[in-house]
């Protein structure tokens, strides 16, 4: 093998790349809450998220969540930080790459016509 052998990129392990997204909104009786929905494998609340598909930017991925797990559309969250512990899901080595956007309640109003149970609670005590 040459030099260069070695520097090829198929030779280096890759994570699973997912996106998630807290989608925040506000209530005058409950203040600042956050949209949760439950892990369809654990039953667990956490943010909405999805695993990054081949060709798929991390934009289109989030827009994608959005739309299939809580039918909500048009909203475009921003990147917010990329947590990176190769221990933080137990399921692989997964970099999940968060996003935010604060929406107005009736945003939201799609929301719990998906496949999977939704709640907004307080940002204060999130499920995950």
């Amino acid at each position: 093998m040459g030099a260069g052998a070695d520097k090829k990129l198929h030779n280096y392990p890759r994570p699973t790349v997912a996106v998630d997204t807290a989608l925040l909104t506000w209530d005058p009786g409950r203040g600042l809450l956050v949209v949760e929905m439950a892990r369809p494998d654990t039953g667990t609340w956490a943010l909405p998220g999805a695993f990054l598909r081949q060709g798929e930017t991390l934009a289109d991925a989030v827009e994608r969540c959005l739309r299939e797990k809580l039918g909500v559309e048009g909203i475009k969250p921003r990147q917010l930080r990329v947590f990176d512990d190769p221990d933080r899901d137990d399921r692989d080595w997964v970099l999940s790459v968060a996003h935010v956007a604060v929406v107005r309640p009736d945003q939201l109003q799609a929301l719990g016509s998906g496949s999977t149970r939704t709640r907004l609670a307080s940002v204060d005590r999130p499920g995950e």
